[in-house]
């Protein structure tokens, strides 16, 4: 990772953690008064590339870290959406606990989280460490490193763990809020694109890869991204990478605690914010150098 001049600090606020480098803020992450902690805005070449809170999908705000959800194979805890009622809640929360590390450095930001996971009972299911190392890179480019370490869950078939996010909606592929001649999701007429580390490039509804997945746009200034990396090194890789083209992005993976006995892993992500395309980005290369460390 390049030398950036002036470093890289982080200021402590109430409810957010700030992070800046070349005299501006590049990422803040979100950590109080949340159903789960997020980094909103998150700045690229071109300017911020996450959604914030919203009416629609209002649990999809920013980059998130996310447990169980409301599918069929999801455990019985939905930490994925932030219901009170149902018919997808009582959800559980991602509840701060304490920073055991805040730094800035010449090179990255580093933070380290202690959270806890309750059900929506407000029942605890177990505690998380997270550590967080935001990179500024040359050209606005920007990469986290991203560590997850937590047991098997209290409960049964808990999860799946997930890292999640959201695009802005500049990047968008589909239009959900209404249909094509087709029958799906209005296409947008430059709208972004998915793409994976098997190489298929797609705008339709859903999109399903391997290794890392890829939403890439155009902003008002320019076209950039935003690529989640899966490390070979996390348990069952390479697990499911996937993408819906109105916005969300996302890594899932099964804790093998559920199968093999209680045990403690952690899960290792990249998240790079590129300039143009996946290809232009030269997201692949990126990718096998995270694969390296």
């Amino acid at each position: 990772m390049a030398h950036i001049e002036g470093g890289v600090s982080v200021a402590l606020s109430p409810a957010f953690v700030s992070i800046r480098a070349g005299g501006a803020e590049i990422a803040r992450y979100n950590f109080a008064g949340v159903w789960k902690p997020y980094f909103w805005p998150l700045m690229g070449p071109h300017g911020n590339i996450l959604r914030g809170a919203s009416g629609e999908h209002q649990h999809q705000a920013g980059l998130f870290l996310s447990y169980g959800g409301h599918g069929a194979t999801s455990g019985p805890t939905n930490i994925w959406s932030d219901w009170d009622e149902a018919p997808y809640g009582p959800c559980g929360k991602m509840l701060h606990r304490e920073f055991d590390v805040l730094e800035g450095g010449p090179l990255f930001a580093r933070i380290v989280e202690g959270v806890v996971y309750v059900n929506g009972a407000g029942q605890k299911i177990l505690d998380e460490t997270r550590e967080m190392r935001v990179y500024p890179l040359p050209g606005q480019e920007c990469f986290i490193d991203w560590r997850r370490t937590v047991p098997t869950p209290d409960e049964p078939n808990g999860g799946p763990f997930m890292l999640s996010g959201r695009v802005c909606d500049a990047l968008r592929a589909r239009d959900n809020r209404r249909k094509g001649e087709d029958g799906k999701w209005a296409l947008f007429e430059n709208g972004g694109e998915m793409s994976s580390g098997t190489g298929e490039v797609s705008r339709d509804e859903r999109f399903h890869g391997k290794k890392w997945v890829d939403f890439s746009g155009t902003c008002a200034s320019g076209r950039q991204g935003i690529a989640l990396f899966d490390h070979p090194g996390n348990p069952g890789f390479p697990s499911e990478a996937h993408a819906s083209a109105y916005g969300p992005i996302g890594l899932s993976h099964r804790h093998p605690g559920l199968d093999n006995g209680p045990q403690v892993v952690t899960f290792r992500y990249g998240v790079y914010v590129h300039r143009g395309n996946a290809k232009e980005g030269n997201v692949d290369a990126r990718y096998r150098e995270f694969c390296k460390t």
